[in-house]
């Protein structure tokens, strides 16, 4: 039997709620409510169709369904049950090695977590040398990649953002650099991704720059896939060959052209090389690497270009405006986003 603390705790919680007749007079004062299930409906026997005329309505704006009947009903509605808390995740894979994916990424994540209550970044490359040093979070206690193989069950989003490893508003799905640890595998990337999709506000993916099945478990589940490319010939190459192999059936790739260019290369001429014509155009920073090793945040200044590109991309992925300047009038400088320079 419930109570109304039960329901409560429920409305608050869940994303969809099937309600039988006897809630109905506990939910009538939680329907206002901020936090709320994005859908709801009552299933009621055949029986009860009168009573729920004589009240008026089962509850105001919330369906109301007859059982055995509308069992076919029922079953579109579990069937179109939303599968995550977010459109999807947003992933970074480099376009060469050494492209400056990671800090990419974690510029991402902390723009996320500036508008967001907790943002989940997942390392998904092993041989990366690990995200938790980058954000100096290494000694932070929490579950790491071994931890988590066995993630399953309604209650695995909770459960993985309360266990991992956290600052600043970035729980951290961390790789594990013990020589005996093993693979992680695809049912356990799966269950991860699902779990941070359907509990955090925002999901990022630092990739690994090859197509295996944990890859490809993580580009089904992105709505955004983001290629850092240095201004440079080779890189173009190898970009545009990894475009190929893994971007198949994503809508939205954007390149990150890193500049300047040895060889006088703009950004257009880079985005038309790799064949993505959604791109911006960073200029590397002065401290970026020596934070990075040391574990400090970057790119902090309200102006750095990294900042003002990741949160741009986060804006934009939230359709909200860029935040740093006013509606109707221009940007200082450059606009860093999709095609030729717009956002």
């Amino acid at each position: 039997m419930f109570t109304p603390a039960d329901l409560g705790r429920a409305w608050a919680d869940c994303d969809s709620l099937i309600l039988g007749t006897d809630a109905v007079a506990a939910a009538r004062p939680l329907i206002g409510a901020v936090n709320r299930p994005s859908r709801v409906v009552v299933a009621r026997s055949g029986a009860e169709d009168d009573q729920g005329a004589e009240q008026g309505a089962w509850l105001p704006g919330i369906a109301a369904i007859s059982l055995p009947q509308a069992r076919a009903e029922l079953s579109r509605w579990l069937e179109g049950s939303p599968a995550s808390a977010v459109p999807g995740a947003v992933a970074v894979v480099g376009g060469r090695g050494g492209a400056g994916a990671s800090t990419a990424a974690i510029a991402l994540a902390r723009a996320a977590a500036r508008v967001s209550d907790q943002v989940a970044l997942i390392d998904a490359d092993p041989m990366g040398g690990g995200l938790d040093l980058a954000l100096g979070m290494e000694a932070v206690p929490g579950a790491r990649w071994p931890d988590l193989v066995d993630l399953r069950g309604a209650d695995a989003g909770r459960w993985l953002l309360a266990s991992l490893p956290a600052a600043d508003g970035i729980a951290l799905v961390s790789q594990d650099r013990r020589a005996d640890q093993a693979p992680v595998s695809a049912e356990a990337t799966a269950a991860v991704l699902d779990a941070a999709l359907t509990s955090a506000p925002a999901v990022v993916v630092d990739l690994p720059r090859h197509r295996c099945a944990q890859v490809s478990i993580v580009l089904a589940r992105c709505s955004i896939l983001v290629v850092v490319v240095p201004a440079e010939l080779r890189a173009c190459a190898a970009a545009a060959g990894l475009v190929a192999s893994i971007a198949a059936g994503i809508d939205d790739v954007r390149l990150l052209v890193r500049g300047p260019s040895p060889v006088g290369l703009s950004a257009e001429d880079v985005a038309e090389a790799v064949g993505v014509p959604t791109f911006a155009e960073v200029r590397g920073e002065s401290g970026v690497a020596a934070a990075l090793d040391q574990g400090e945040a970057i790119a902090v200044a309200a102006r750095s270009p990294l900042r003002r590109w990741a949160d741009a991309l986060v804006a934009s992925w939230r359709g909200a405006s860029p935040p740093w300047w006013e509606e109707g009038t221009e940007p200082p400088g450059p606009l860093p986003g999709s095609t030729r320079g717009s956002s």
